[in-house]
């Protein structure tokens, strides 16, 4: 978790799980303070806003109490585990006047921000149809396990809860369309992979772990069709284990065609019909 004061005087600091993991981490960074408790960090009067890196299941505590203490909050995606949470956290926001920010980061992305000055022009005329996919290769291996495969940790959703989101938001983002109803299909390709207890760095491809084996019920592949307003439908597929590929997002813009290639996108979709 990186924090930053962009006054003048900059302050930087990290907190960790351990004393010894925040003051680890802040030597590999050239940062000057770490914390052993994101507690003490939010405590900090230097400190003004908090970047929330943590797991998904941390976001929420972590996040309401940077709120509640006046703080600006810059989360990873998901913000919380639930919409409930999530309903939580904006109105803390709210009530505190400070930003609560969540890192849909493909959204800056030039080309990105072409796509979406092109439709908002109707350059593209009317737009009938979107597809694309999210995909990525660093968890074919069944002997590489991260807490993203714990429900516990990572949420009920898997690859379209914390991949696929990304290419939701920028369906959303491009079109100025918003998701209306979905229909999925959710499976688990690898329904048992092999753990030390030690979760793998994302994007990491060793496969040493291979002591103890966990049955994994979130999804790895996920093919989505979307309803959004303005008669707009799309279609995403998303996959944490495509042999062979990079990690990419690709959308398919149905108007006129434009195809525009980027990195991801994310919003996890309560909203079912």
């Amino acid at each position: 978790m990186l924090c930053a004061d962009w006054a003048m005087s900059t302050s930087f600091g990290i907190a960790g799980s351990t004393q010894d993991s925040a003051v680890r981490k802040a030597k590999q960074l050239g940062v000057s303070r770490a914390y052993g408790d994101y507690h003490d960090l939010i405590a900090d009067p230097d400190i003004d806003v908090v970047h929330n890196t943590t797991p998904n299941y941390l976001h929420f505590p972590v996040t309401m109490a940077a709120l509640q203490a006046g703080k600006h909050v810059i989360s990873d995606k998901p913000l919380a585990m639930t919409a409930e949470e999530g309903r939580k956290l904006r109105d803390a926001a709210l009530e505190a006047k400070v930003a609560h920010v969540v890192t849909f980061n493909y959204r800056g992305n030039p080309l990105v921000q072409q796509a979406r000055c092109m439709v908002a022009k109707g350059e593209l005329g009317e737009l009938r149809f979107v597809h694309g996919v999210y995909l990525q290769d660093w968890m074919t291996d069944p002997h590489v396990y991260s807490w993203r495969s714990d429900p516990l940790k990572g949420g009920t959703s898997s690859a379209l809860g914390d991949i696929g989101s990304h290419w939701c938001d920028l369906v959303e983002h491009v079109s100025g369309a918003t998701i209306e109803a979905v229909i999925a299909d959710l499976s688990t390709t690898i329904p048992v992979r092999y753990t030390t207890g030690v979760s793998a760095d994302a994007f990491s491809t060793d496969n040493s772990m291979k002591d103890n084996p966990v049955r994994v019920d979130g999804e790895d592949l996920a093919s989505v069709l979307c309803v959004l307003r303005m008669a707009l439908r799309a279609l995403c597929r998303s996959a944490r284990r495509c042999q062979a590929t990079r990690t990419t997002c690709r959308g398919l813009w149905c108007g006129h065609v434009s195809e525009v290639e980027t990195g991801a996108a994310e919003r996890a979709v309560d909203r079912l019909p």
